[in-house]
This record gives structure tokens, C-alpha cells and sequence, in this order.
């Protein structure tokens, strides 16, 4: 049984390399904690992430990094703090690839 589509994209595509980077992200679950919070209070200070999750400056940094580069969170700096709120196209894009997979499955 065939289950390829018509509007698939080929195996090699820039989006694929994007997609990757997304649930690279996702796939670390300090991350996800720190998303989690991020969703619950939007805006949140750098600050206030160091507290709750008890990790360094530098580790909280790479793991931002990660999650900015991917398009999961915005950052805004404010002096010496930065403030994250979700980045709505980002998660709408993880929400798509995996509803893509699904119906792919049908």
C-alpha cells in the first residue's frame, strides 16, 4: 500500500533540516520544563528560569539557543535579562510535521 502523497516533500528539503532542529529542541527534557514554564508565564525573565530549574547561566544559555534557533521561543532583551515568550509559529510548525506524519499513516 502507497501511502506517499502528492504534496510530499522530497527527503532532502531545507524544511526537513528545519523540522530536525525543532525536535532536536523538543527532545531534551529540561527543555521541555523550561517551555512548559515558559508557556505558563509568558515574558518570563532569564532570572526567574535560573531559579526554577537550578542549572548555571552558561547551560541555560545553550539550552535557549537551542530552542530560539529552532523558532520554539522568542527572546527580547532587557538589559542585562533576557524574557522569553513561546513562539506561536514555531509550535504551530511541530504541530503540522507531526499531523503531516500522521495522516501519512492513514
Amino acid at each position: 500500500m502507497d501511502h506517499a502523497k502528492s504534496n510530499s516533500e522530497p527527503l532532502q528539503s531545507p524544511r526537513l533540516s528545519d523540522d530536525a532542529s525543532i525536535f532536536k529542541a523538543l527532545g531534551d527534557e529540561r527543555r521541555l520544563r523550561i517551555m512548559r514554564q515558559i508557556a505558563s508565564q509568558p515574558g518570563i525573565c532569564s532570572c526567574k528560569v535560573l531559579a526554577e530549574h537550578e542549572m548555571s547561566q552558561s547551560t541555560l544559555s545553550h539550552h535557549m539557543k537551542l530552542l530560539c534557533t529552532a523558532g520554539l521561543v522568542k527572546c527580547e532583551k532587557d538589559g542585562k535579562w533576557i524574557h522569553y515568550t513561546l513562539d506561536p509559529d514555531g509550535i504551530r510548525r511541530a504541530v503540522e510535521t507531526l499531523k503531516n506524519l500522521e495522516e501519512a499513516t492513514r
